[in-house]
This record gives C-alpha cells, structure tokens and sequence, in this order.
C-alpha cells in the first residue's frame, strides 16, 4: 500500500519540478510520441491530450489563488477532498466505462 501524499515528497517534486510529467502519466498507460522530457508531451489517444489540458487547466486555478502562499497551498493539497470534484468529473469523462 502506497504512503500518503503528505508522507512523501511526490507532490513537493512535481510541484519543483524535480520529478519528471512522466512519473505521473506513465504509470496511467499513457506514453508520450515526444521522446523529449521537455516538451509537452502528446499522447496517441486524442483524449489524453485533452484530459491534459483540463489537468493543466486546474493547476493554474490553484496556482493563482495562492499566487504568493506557496506554504498554504502545499498544506491545502494534501487535504482529504481537496480535488474531490475536479477528480470525480475527469473520472466520470475518462475514467475505465464498465
């Protein structure tokens, strides 16, 4: 079982930038055409590339609301629930259909 966000430091690496966009969609089944860890990446499946944009698109919600409170928003992230509606609706949309 993994740890808790707050127990490790995988939310304080995406946020630096320490830790690679790959760490976080590969392990989805999602692989990039671009090779370059620079680049955005661009997946096959049409859908990923517009689920990462709704992604990217809540990232910068959250990064201007705590535009100069980056001690609160780390705190604030690691909360119980604090994408809870985000992560539902991109579920909902992109999620495994049964």
């Amino acid at each position: 079982m993994s740890q808790p966000i707050q127990e490790t430091s995988f939310l304080e690496d995406c946020i630096t930038k320490k830790r690679p966009v790959q760490d976080i969609y590969e392990p989805l089944g999602l692989y990039s055409e671009t090779a370059d860890a620079r680049k955005e990446p661009v997946f096959v499946v049409e859908e990923a590339n517009v689920l990462l944009v709704k992604i990217k698109n809540y990232a910068e919600d959250v990064k201007k609301l705590y535009r100069s409170e980056r001690e609160k928003m780390l705190s604030d992230l690691v909360k119980d629930g604090m994408f809870a509606k985000e992560v539902d609706s991109l579920g909902e949309q992109y999620g495994k259909q049964t």
